[in-house]
Protein backbone atom coordinates (compact mmCIF):
# COMPACT_ATOMS: atom_id res chain seq x y z
CA UNK A 1 0.00 0.00 0.00
CA UNK A 2 2.57 2.25 0.64
CA UNK A 3 4.70 1.48 -2.03
CA UNK A 4 1.45 2.06 -4.25
CA UNK A 5 1.11 5.58 -3.06
CA UNK A 6 4.58 6.50 -3.50
CA UNK A 7 4.35 5.76 -7.30
CA UNK A 8 1.18 7.45 -7.67
CA UNK A 9 3.17 10.53 -6.17
CA UNK A 10 5.99 9.70 -8.49
CA UNK A 11 3.21 9.38 -11.80
CA UNK A 12 1.88 12.63 -10.86
CA UNK A 13 4.88 15.10 -10.27
CA UNK A 14 5.62 17.35 -13.08
CA UNK A 15 8.86 16.20 -13.58
CA UNK A 16 9.54 16.12 -17.77
CA UNK A 17 12.83 14.47 -16.91
CA UNK A 18 12.38 12.23 -13.89
CA UNK A 19 15.38 10.54 -12.45
CA UNK A 20 16.47 6.88 -13.22
CA UNK A 21 15.68 5.71 -9.72
CA UNK A 22 11.92 7.44 -10.57
CA UNK A 23 11.80 5.37 -14.00
CA UNK A 24 12.81 2.29 -12.78
CA UNK A 25 10.17 2.32 -9.79
CA UNK A 26 7.20 2.98 -12.42
CA UNK A 27 8.21 0.47 -14.33
CA UNK A 28 8.00 -2.28 -12.17
CA UNK A 29 4.33 -1.69 -11.48
CA UNK A 30 2.42 -0.67 -14.67
CA UNK A 31 -0.85 -0.17 -12.77
CA UNK A 32 0.50 3.34 -12.00
CA UNK A 33 -0.97 6.25 -14.05
CA UNK A 34 0.07 9.82 -14.54
CA UNK A 35 -3.05 11.34 -12.39
CA UNK A 36 -3.33 14.63 -10.98
CA UNK A 37 -1.20 15.87 -7.80
CA UNK A 38 -4.61 17.55 -5.98
CA UNK A 39 -6.28 14.47 -6.51
CA UNK A 40 -3.53 12.31 -4.91
CA UNK A 41 -2.95 15.37 -2.24
CA UNK A 42 -6.62 14.77 -1.52
CA UNK A 43 -6.90 10.74 -1.48
CA UNK A 44 -3.93 10.81 1.19
CA UNK A 45 -5.62 13.55 3.15
CA UNK A 46 -8.48 11.41 3.30
CA UNK A 47 -6.64 8.68 4.77
CA UNK A 48 -5.06 10.48 7.32
CA UNK A 49 -8.02 11.97 8.85
CA UNK A 50 -10.05 8.84 8.99
CA UNK A 51 -9.99 6.93 11.65
CA UNK A 52 -7.70 4.01 11.67
CA UNK A 53 -6.53 4.90 8.01
CA UNK A 54 -3.07 4.72 8.81
CA UNK A 55 -3.16 1.85 10.63
CA UNK A 56 -3.83 0.20 7.56
CA UNK A 57 -0.03 0.56 6.96
CA UNK A 58 0.82 -1.73 10.15
CA UNK A 59 1.78 -4.74 8.28
CA UNK A 60 2.87 -3.00 5.16
CA UNK A 61 6.97 -3.81 4.93
CA UNK A 62 7.31 -1.97 1.50
CA UNK A 63 8.59 1.39 3.62
CA UNK A 64 11.90 0.58 2.65
CA UNK A 65 11.25 0.49 -1.47
CA UNK A 66 13.03 2.61 -4.01
CA UNK A 67 9.69 4.34 -4.63
CA UNK A 68 8.87 5.78 -1.01
CA UNK A 69 13.15 7.10 -0.91
CA UNK A 70 12.57 8.72 -4.67
CA UNK A 71 8.70 10.24 -3.66
CA UNK A 72 10.90 12.17 -1.31
CA UNK A 73 13.42 13.17 -3.25
CA UNK A 74 11.24 14.39 -6.46
CA UNK A 75 9.04 16.59 -4.06
CA UNK A 76 12.31 18.31 -3.10
CA UNK A 77 13.67 18.39 -6.79
CA UNK A 78 9.86 19.59 -8.39
CA UNK A 79 9.95 22.66 -5.53
CA UNK A 80 13.26 23.48 -6.39
CA UNK A 81 12.55 23.38 -10.11
CA UNK A 82 9.26 25.47 -9.98
CA UNK A 83 11.71 28.21 -8.57
CA UNK A 84 14.01 27.79 -11.25
CA UNK A 85 12.66 27.87 -14.30
CA UNK A 86 10.91 31.35 -13.81
CA UNK A 87 14.74 32.31 -13.00
CA UNK A 88 16.11 30.99 -15.99
CA UNK A 89 18.32 28.50 -14.03
CA UNK A 90 17.40 25.18 -15.24
CA UNK A 91 20.55 24.01 -16.22
CA UNK A 92 21.13 24.10 -12.41
CA UNK A 93 18.58 21.31 -11.09
CA UNK A 94 20.83 18.67 -12.21
CA UNK A 95 23.12 19.06 -8.93
CA UNK A 96 20.11 18.14 -6.49
CA UNK A 97 19.63 14.61 -8.30
CA UNK A 98 23.01 13.59 -6.66
CA UNK A 99 22.16 9.94 -5.52
CA UNK A 100 24.41 11.37 -2.42
CA UNK A 101 22.28 13.31 0.06
CA UNK A 102 25.29 15.35 0.89
CA UNK A 103 25.98 16.59 -2.56
CA UNK A 104 22.40 17.15 -3.38
CA UNK A 105 22.12 18.87 0.37
CA UNK A 106 25.17 21.59 -0.58
CA UNK A 107 23.95 22.57 -4.46
CA UNK A 108 20.11 23.13 -2.25
CA UNK A 109 22.01 25.25 -0.15
CA UNK A 110 23.90 27.26 -2.57
CA UNK A 111 20.39 27.42 -4.69
CA UNK A 112 18.67 28.36 -1.98
CA UNK A 113 21.37 31.17 -0.87
CA UNK A 114 21.18 32.53 -4.30
CA UNK A 115 17.38 33.47 -4.14
CA UNK A 116 16.58 36.95 -3.27
CA UNK A 117 14.78 37.67 0.58
CA UNK A 118 10.93 37.23 0.67
CA UNK A 119 9.88 40.80 0.20
CA UNK A 120 11.97 40.47 -2.96
CA UNK A 121 10.24 37.19 -3.92
CA UNK A 122 7.03 39.32 -4.27
CA UNK A 123 8.16 41.05 -7.07
CA UNK A 124 8.42 37.73 -9.16
CA UNK A 125 5.45 35.96 -7.99
CA UNK A 126 3.41 36.71 -11.25
CA UNK A 127 6.34 34.58 -13.25
CA UNK A 128 6.07 31.49 -11.17
CA UNK A 129 3.25 28.96 -11.66
CA UNK A 130 1.62 29.67 -8.08
CA UNK A 131 -1.46 27.12 -8.68
CA UNK A 132 1.98 24.24 -8.96
CA UNK A 133 3.78 25.47 -6.17
CA UNK A 134 0.80 25.18 -4.19
CA UNK A 135 0.03 22.04 -5.07
CA UNK A 136 3.54 21.07 -4.40
CA UNK A 137 3.87 22.59 -0.83
CA UNK A 138 0.84 20.83 0.16
CA UNK A 139 1.65 17.24 -1.16
CA UNK A 140 5.19 18.00 0.46
CA UNK A 141 3.30 18.72 4.08
CA UNK A 142 1.17 15.47 3.25
CA UNK A 143 4.03 12.99 1.99
CA UNK A 144 6.23 14.11 5.33
CA UNK A 145 3.20 13.67 8.05
CA UNK A 146 2.25 10.60 6.41
CA UNK A 147 5.09 9.39 6.88
CA UNK A 148 6.08 10.07 10.31
CA UNK A 149 2.64 8.35 11.37
CA UNK A 150 3.76 5.00 8.88
CA UNK A 151 7.22 5.27 11.10
CA UNK A 152 5.08 5.28 14.19
CA UNK A 153 3.41 2.44 13.71
CA UNK A 154 6.34 0.07 12.26
CA UNK A 155 8.82 1.82 14.20
CA UNK A 156 10.97 2.62 11.27
CA UNK A 157 12.80 5.59 12.14
CA UNK A 158 15.75 5.01 9.78
CA UNK A 159 13.69 4.53 6.82
CA UNK A 160 11.52 7.16 7.59
CA UNK A 161 14.07 9.52 7.97
CA UNK A 162 16.22 8.55 4.77
CA UNK A 163 12.34 8.80 2.90
CA UNK A 164 12.24 12.79 3.77
CA UNK A 165 15.45 13.76 4.38
CA UNK A 166 16.12 16.35 1.59
CA UNK A 167 12.38 18.04 2.26
CA UNK A 168 14.39 18.40 5.81
CA UNK A 169 17.80 20.05 4.67
CA UNK A 170 18.11 23.12 6.43
CA UNK A 171 17.77 24.62 2.60
CA UNK A 172 14.68 23.47 2.35
CA UNK A 173 13.15 24.53 5.77
CA UNK A 174 14.37 28.10 4.89
CA UNK A 175 12.83 28.01 1.50
CA UNK A 176 9.82 26.95 3.56
CA UNK A 177 9.95 30.24 5.58
CA UNK A 178 10.61 32.21 2.75
CA UNK A 179 7.29 31.12 1.04
CA UNK A 180 5.30 31.65 4.25
CA UNK A 181 6.62 35.30 4.82
CA UNK A 182 6.12 35.95 0.73
CA UNK A 183 3.36 38.34 0.02
CA UNK A 184 0.84 36.60 -1.97
CA UNK A 185 -2.59 37.23 -1.30
CA UNK A 186 -4.73 34.03 -1.53
CA UNK A 187 -7.87 35.69 -3.04
CA UNK A 188 -9.65 38.78 -3.57
CA UNK A 189 -11.94 38.15 -0.99
CA UNK A 190 -12.00 40.64 2.21
CA UNK A 191 -13.75 37.84 4.15
CA UNK A 192 -10.80 36.95 7.12
CA UNK A 193 -12.59 34.16 7.74
CA UNK A 194 -12.92 32.27 4.33
CA UNK A 195 -12.62 28.49 4.65
CA UNK A 196 -9.46 26.78 3.35
CA UNK A 197 -12.05 24.42 1.91
CA UNK A 198 -14.24 26.93 -0.27
CA UNK A 199 -12.67 27.88 -3.31
CA UNK A 200 -12.98 31.89 -3.44
CA UNK A 201 -13.98 33.52 -6.46
CA UNK A 202 -11.07 35.03 -7.98
CA UNK A 203 -9.15 32.63 -5.27
CA UNK A 204 -5.22 32.97 -6.15
CA UNK A 205 -3.28 29.73 -4.47
CA UNK A 206 -2.09 30.27 -0.65
CA UNK A 207 1.38 29.55 -1.17
CA UNK A 208 2.11 30.98 2.17
CA UNK A 209 -0.21 28.67 4.27
CA UNK A 210 1.29 25.21 3.06
CA UNK A 211 4.67 26.45 3.23
CA UNK A 212 4.03 27.26 6.99
CA UNK A 213 2.26 23.38 7.25
CA UNK A 214 5.75 22.17 5.44
CA UNK A 215 7.76 23.99 7.66
CA UNK A 216 5.75 22.90 10.57
CA UNK A 217 5.57 19.09 9.13
CA UNK A 218 9.52 19.64 8.70
CA UNK A 219 10.33 20.14 12.43
CA UNK A 220 7.87 18.33 14.13
CA UNK A 221 8.52 15.45 15.67
CA UNK A 222 11.34 14.09 18.48
CA UNK A 223 14.01 11.78 15.47
CA UNK A 224 17.65 12.89 14.77
CA UNK A 225 16.78 13.92 11.67
CA UNK A 226 13.47 16.66 12.71
CA UNK A 227 15.38 17.33 15.84
CA UNK A 228 18.39 18.51 13.54
CA UNK A 229 16.34 20.89 11.15
CA UNK A 230 14.74 22.50 14.22
CA UNK A 231 17.90 23.55 15.59
CA UNK A 232 18.95 24.14 12.24
CA UNK A 233 16.05 26.61 11.57
CA UNK A 234 16.16 28.08 15.41
CA UNK A 235 20.01 28.88 14.34
CA UNK A 236 19.70 30.29 11.19
CA UNK A 237 19.75 34.23 10.97
CA UNK A 238 16.57 34.08 9.23
CA UNK A 239 14.20 31.84 10.61
CA UNK A 240 12.46 33.78 13.18
CA UNK A 241 12.65 36.59 11.59
CA UNK A 242 10.73 35.18 8.78
CA UNK A 243 7.90 33.42 11.51
CA UNK A 244 7.67 36.61 13.04
CA UNK A 245 6.94 38.74 9.82
CA UNK A 246 3.92 36.55 8.80
CA UNK A 247 2.81 36.20 12.53
CA UNK A 248 2.27 40.42 12.10
CA UNK A 249 1.44 40.39 8.80
CA UNK A 250 -2.37 41.71 8.33
CA UNK A 251 -5.28 41.00 6.38
CA UNK A 252 -4.33 36.93 6.24
CA UNK A 253 -7.09 34.31 6.07
CA UNK A 254 -7.51 32.71 8.99
CA UNK A 255 -6.56 29.11 7.95
CA UNK A 256 -2.85 30.57 7.02
CA UNK A 257 -2.70 32.30 10.16
CA UNK A 258 -3.89 29.01 12.10
CA UNK A 259 -0.80 27.41 10.45
CA UNK A 260 1.98 30.20 11.04
CA UNK A 261 0.73 30.24 14.85
CA UNK A 262 0.87 26.42 15.33
CA UNK A 263 4.64 26.51 14.58
CA UNK A 264 4.85 29.51 16.99
CA UNK A 265 3.45 27.29 19.46
CA UNK A 266 5.36 23.94 18.94
CA UNK A 267 9.05 26.16 18.93
CA UNK A 268 7.73 27.53 22.19
CA UNK A 269 7.03 24.23 23.52
CA UNK A 270 10.20 21.79 21.84
CA UNK A 271 12.56 24.84 21.02
CA UNK A 272 12.32 27.29 24.65
CA UNK A 273 15.56 28.66 23.69
CA UNK A 274 13.86 29.85 19.82
CA UNK A 275 11.73 32.33 22.64
CA UNK A 276 14.48 35.19 22.95
CA UNK A 277 15.21 34.88 19.08
CA UNK A 278 11.22 35.46 18.12
CA UNK A 279 11.30 38.48 21.22
CA UNK A 280 14.35 39.42 19.46
CA UNK A 281 13.05 39.79 16.00
CA UNK A 282 9.65 40.99 17.24
CA UNK A 283 12.01 44.12 18.63
CA UNK A 284 13.90 44.54 15.48
CA UNK A 285 10.60 44.67 13.42
CA UNK A 286 8.69 47.35 15.93
CA UNK A 287 12.31 49.08 15.63
CA UNK A 288 12.17 49.69 12.17
CA UNK A 289 8.30 50.17 12.19
CA UNK A 290 9.06 53.00 14.90
CA UNK A 291 11.94 54.53 12.67
CA UNK A 292 9.67 55.06 9.58
CA UNK A 293 6.46 56.57 12.08
CA UNK A 294 8.99 58.64 13.37
CA UNK A 295 8.21 57.41 17.02
CA UNK A 296 11.62 57.00 18.97
CA UNK A 297 9.93 55.99 22.24
CA UNK A 298 11.84 53.72 24.92
CA UNK A 299 8.62 51.31 25.31
CA UNK A 300 9.58 49.36 22.26
CA UNK A 301 10.66 45.97 23.82
CA UNK A 302 7.19 45.92 26.57
CA UNK A 303 5.21 46.66 23.51
CA UNK A 304 6.38 44.29 21.16
CA UNK A 305 7.26 41.37 23.04
CA UNK A 306 5.99 37.50 22.37
CA UNK A 307 2.81 37.82 24.32
CA UNK A 308 1.63 41.08 23.09
CA UNK A 309 1.76 39.55 19.55
CA UNK A 310 -0.16 36.50 20.74
CA UNK A 311 -2.68 38.31 22.62
CA UNK A 312 -3.47 40.80 19.74
CA UNK A 313 -3.34 37.87 17.58
CA UNK A 314 -5.76 36.44 20.21
CA UNK A 315 -8.12 39.55 20.27
CA UNK A 316 -8.44 40.04 16.25
CA UNK A 317 -9.67 36.60 16.32
CA UNK A 318 -12.22 36.66 18.80
CA UNK A 319 -13.58 40.33 18.18
CA UNK A 320 -13.23 40.52 14.27
CA UNK A 321 -16.40 40.00 12.02
CA UNK A 322 -19.12 37.91 11.65
CA UNK A 323 -19.39 37.43 15.31
CA UNK A 324 -17.30 34.53 17.26
CA UNK A 325 -17.74 31.23 16.69
CA UNK A 326 -18.67 32.25 13.34
CA UNK A 327 -20.45 28.74 11.22
CA UNK A 328 -18.91 25.42 11.32
CA UNK A 329 -16.24 26.33 8.69
CA UNK A 330 -15.05 29.17 10.10
CA UNK A 331 -11.51 28.52 11.39
CA UNK A 332 -11.36 30.80 14.26
CA UNK A 333 -11.97 28.49 17.14
CA UNK A 334 -9.24 26.96 16.37
CA UNK A 335 -6.99 29.32 15.93
CA UNK A 336 -7.87 31.23 19.29
CA UNK A 337 -7.41 27.21 20.49
CA UNK A 338 -3.79 27.11 19.10
CA UNK A 339 -3.05 30.98 20.64
CA UNK A 340 -4.19 29.83 24.35
CA UNK A 341 -2.23 26.91 23.83
CA UNK A 342 0.80 28.92 22.99
CA UNK A 343 0.16 31.24 25.80
CA UNK A 344 0.00 28.65 28.13
CA UNK A 345 3.23 27.24 27.14
CA UNK A 346 5.00 30.39 26.86
CA UNK A 347 3.80 30.88 30.44
CA UNK A 348 5.24 27.58 31.38
CA UNK A 349 9.16 28.31 29.79
CA UNK A 350 10.49 29.42 33.01
CA UNK A 351 11.62 33.19 34.29
CA UNK A 352 13.90 33.16 31.39
CA UNK A 353 15.46 36.90 31.79
CA UNK A 354 15.04 37.61 28.14
CA UNK A 355 11.55 36.70 27.60
CA UNK A 356 9.58 40.19 27.97
CA UNK A 357 7.51 40.89 30.29
CA UNK A 358 3.60 41.44 29.06
CA UNK A 359 2.62 44.92 29.44
CA UNK A 360 0.08 46.39 31.76
CA UNK A 361 -2.43 46.52 28.49
CA UNK A 362 -2.05 43.09 27.42
CA UNK A 363 -2.79 41.62 30.58
CA UNK A 364 -6.20 43.76 30.39
CA UNK A 365 -6.80 42.81 27.33
CA UNK A 366 -5.84 39.07 27.75
CA UNK A 367 -7.79 39.02 30.92
CA UNK A 368 -11.36 40.58 29.37
CA UNK A 369 -10.85 38.11 26.48
CA UNK A 370 -10.67 35.42 28.21
CA UNK A 371 -13.68 36.30 30.85
CA UNK A 372 -15.59 36.82 27.46
CA UNK A 373 -15.13 33.27 26.15
CA UNK A 374 -15.87 31.77 29.22
CA UNK A 375 -19.27 33.15 29.10
CA UNK A 376 -19.97 31.14 25.45
CA UNK A 377 -22.38 28.12 25.61
CA UNK A 378 -21.21 24.82 25.96
CA UNK A 379 -23.09 24.00 23.80
CA UNK A 380 -20.51 23.82 20.54
CA UNK A 381 -17.74 21.46 21.10
CA UNK A 382 -14.85 23.53 19.16
CA UNK A 383 -16.11 26.52 21.96
CA UNK A 384 -16.24 24.42 24.81
CA UNK A 385 -12.54 22.95 24.17
CA UNK A 386 -11.34 26.94 23.73
CA UNK A 387 -13.47 27.28 27.10
CA UNK A 388 -10.77 24.30 28.32
CA UNK A 389 -7.84 26.13 27.39
CA UNK A 390 -9.08 29.39 28.98
CA UNK A 391 -9.57 27.02 32.55
CA UNK A 392 -5.74 25.61 31.60
CA UNK A 393 -4.25 29.31 31.18
CA UNK A 394 -5.95 30.57 34.34
CA UNK A 395 -3.93 28.30 36.39
CA UNK A 396 -1.30 30.77 36.30
CA UNK A 397 -3.48 33.80 36.38
CA UNK A 398 -2.67 36.62 38.61
CA UNK A 399 -4.28 36.79 41.88
CA UNK A 400 -6.45 39.69 41.40
CA UNK A 401 -7.66 38.64 38.34
CA UNK A 402 -10.16 36.00 40.44
CA UNK A 403 -12.02 39.55 41.83
CA UNK A 404 -12.33 41.08 38.04
CA UNK A 405 -14.14 37.39 37.16
CA UNK A 406 -16.47 37.87 40.28
CA UNK A 407 -17.53 41.61 39.17
CA UNK A 408 -17.93 40.61 35.27
CA UNK A 409 -19.93 36.99 35.59
CA UNK A 410 -17.01 34.82 35.11
CA UNK A 411 -17.21 32.36 38.35
CA UNK A 412 -20.51 30.61 37.17
CA UNK A 413 -19.69 29.53 33.71
CA UNK A 414 -16.25 27.72 35.91
CA UNK A 415 -18.66 26.47 37.67
CA UNK A 416 -20.69 25.09 35.24
CA UNK A 417 -17.14 23.78 33.29
CA UNK A 418 -17.27 21.87 36.62
CA UNK A 419 -19.90 20.38 36.70
CA UNK A 420 -19.76 19.05 33.01
CA UNK A 421 -16.19 17.76 33.62
CA UNK A 422 -17.47 16.28 36.39
CA UNK A 423 -20.32 14.28 34.68
CA UNK A 424 -17.76 12.69 32.31
CA UNK A 425 -15.80 11.25 35.06
CA UNK A 426 -19.12 9.49 36.50
CA UNK A 427 -20.84 8.69 33.63
CA UNK A 428 -17.91 7.86 30.76
CA UNK A 429 -15.22 6.98 33.69
CA UNK A 430 -12.67 4.35 31.63
CA UNK A 431 -11.02 3.57 35.08
CA UNK A 432 -7.85 5.27 34.03
CA UNK A 433 -6.97 7.73 36.62
CA UNK A 434 -4.84 9.84 34.91
CA UNK A 435 -7.53 10.49 32.39
CA UNK A 436 -9.79 11.20 35.56
CA UNK A 437 -7.81 13.52 36.87
CA UNK A 438 -6.72 15.39 33.24
CA UNK A 439 -10.16 15.79 33.44
CA UNK A 440 -11.23 17.50 36.59
CA UNK A 441 -7.92 18.56 37.85
CA UNK A 442 -7.73 21.89 35.76
CA UNK A 443 -11.08 23.05 36.44
CA UNK A 444 -10.73 22.02 40.22
CA UNK A 445 -7.52 23.85 40.66
CA UNK A 446 -8.94 27.13 38.71
CA UNK A 447 -12.05 27.80 41.11
CA UNK A 448 -9.85 27.05 43.97
CA UNK A 449 -7.49 30.08 43.12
Amino acid sequence: MADHIAKRLLAALPSSEPSAAAENALDDDPTIQNGSLEKWSDELECILLTNGGVQRFREDTTMESSAMKEAGNGLHRAILKAVVVPRGDGDRNSDWDDDDDTAANEATEDFVDSLPGADALDVANSEMDLGLLSSLLRATGLFMRWNSQVSLIQSSDDVSKSCVSRLKFKSMVLLYAKFMDAEIPPTTTTSPTIDATTPATNARPDVPRFAAICLFRATYGDDATTSAARKLFVDSLDGCSYLMRSLLRGGQPVPRLFSVVRNVHHLIAACPKSIPKMELALRTLAAINDDDDGDNDNDTEQRNGLSEALVATLAWAYRSDPPFPGSDSDRRPDLVLEILRALYALDNTGNDPSKSRPSDDTMNLLGAVLCDLLRFSNANERVYQVKLAVVTLLLNAPEGYGRYLVDNDGIAPLVDILSRQTSLVVIERNHNSSDDAATVVPITLALLR
